[in-house]
């Protein structure tokens, strides 16, 4: 009788010990899917575990339901009458060709997040990449809608990521404008230079790009034959030029290009801005006190000098420009 309740008890142990070894083993397979599905599609930890609950623990039937939800958030949000006035621009380019893009949110705390800055940022590459080389124009606005419409990976379209991103962040998210400047079928002396004014929005180590609230690209010449430089060394002020125009239109916004200055005759003065004791004159075209035509301002890095007379300083001209501002109005931008 003894022997019969000990082999019992026996039995019941080693079953209690295997249903609880069963049960760590499963828990902890759980909670790495958990781990797993948060660190893959980026949703909250309670989203993650109820579409786990919900699957059985399917992964890929977990990961299909989160999309599928973000899908129909995402198309919630696009419905969105709230007003969107935040967002970022992103600013890509190199020697030929830059994409100006801006992409609109609701919050400033919606505009901070990883997942939207990598949005602006890989659809500005990727506009960069189908639409450079394959215009004549110099500047081409490119249509919001036929954006939307482009293909990506999977058989995905912009429109479709962006119903995802929105999905998941749980706002409204609109590409708003974008712009593609192409001096490739141009005359071999246009060059493209570009600034994104930083923003405390953006952590400076994420994305590569840049992004935020301000940004200006300027297409200008360089007359290298005058200046008798080194490939090398042109190339470097090639560059310097273009960021310190592009930066001088960000930061006082002219509407045009305009005309210079008129010339007037100035006296000479020394380092204390006092006349010299010649008496020389000299040529300049001085700065116009409020004046949006660029040509006409003072430079922001040399506020003594005209923009004009900077340019001439440096043997460059200025063909065109575009500035963007998060959330203006178009008509201001025009």
């Amino acid at each position: 009788m003894m022997s019969r309740l000990i082999t019992s008890l026996r039995g019941r142990m080693m079953s209690h010990i295997i249903r609880c070894y069963a049960s760590t083993a499963a828990d902890s397979r759980n909670k790495n899917l958990l781990k797993l599905l948060r660190k893959e599609t980026g949703y909250p930890l309670i989203n993650c575990k109820q579409a786990l609950q919900i699957s059985e623990y399917d992964y890929e039937k977990a990961k299909a339901h989160l999309l599928e939800i973000a899908k129909q958030k995402g198309l919630d949000k696009l419905e969105s009458q709230r007003s969107m006035q935040q967002g970022l621009i992103s600013l890509v380019h190199n020697k030929t060709s830059a994409v100006m893009l801006e992409v609109s949110c609701e919050t400033d705390f919606v505009a901070k997040t990883l997942q939207f800055q990598q949005t602006v940022k890989n659809t500005a590459d990727l506009l960069l990449e189908r639409y450079q080389g394959k215009t004549d124009n110099i500047k081409t606005e490119i249509p919001v809608e036929e954006i939307l419409n482009l293909e990506l990976k999977d058989n995905q379209t912009v429109k479709d990521n962006l119903i995802l991103v929105a999905g998941k962040l749980r706002e409204n998210i609109q590409i708003r404008r974008a712009l593609m400047v192409d001096v490739a079928s141009q005359s071999d002396d246009l060059h493209i230079g570009g600034y994104v004014h930083p923003s405390v929005l953006v952590n400076s180590t994420r994305p590569n790009s840049p992004l935020g609230l301000y940004a200006a690209v300027v297409v200008f010449s360089f007359d290298n034959i005058y200046n008798q430089e080194t490939t090398k060394s042109s190339t470097g002020k090639v560059k310097l030029i273009g960021r310190d125009l592009a930066q001088h239109i960000v930061g006082m916004n002219p509407s045009r290009v305009g005309k210079a200055p008129k010339v007037k005759m100035v006296r000479l003065v020394d380092e204390d801005g006092a006349p010299t004791s010649g008496g020389e004159k000299v040529e300049r075209r001085l700065p116009v006190e409020g004046s949006r035509h660029l040509l006409k301002q003072g430079f922001l890095l040399e506020s003594d000098l005209s923009v004009a007379e900077w340019l001439n300083h440096n043997r460059a001209q200025v063909k065109d420009f575009t500035r963007y501002r998060v959330a203006e109005t178009i008509e201001e931008n025009e």
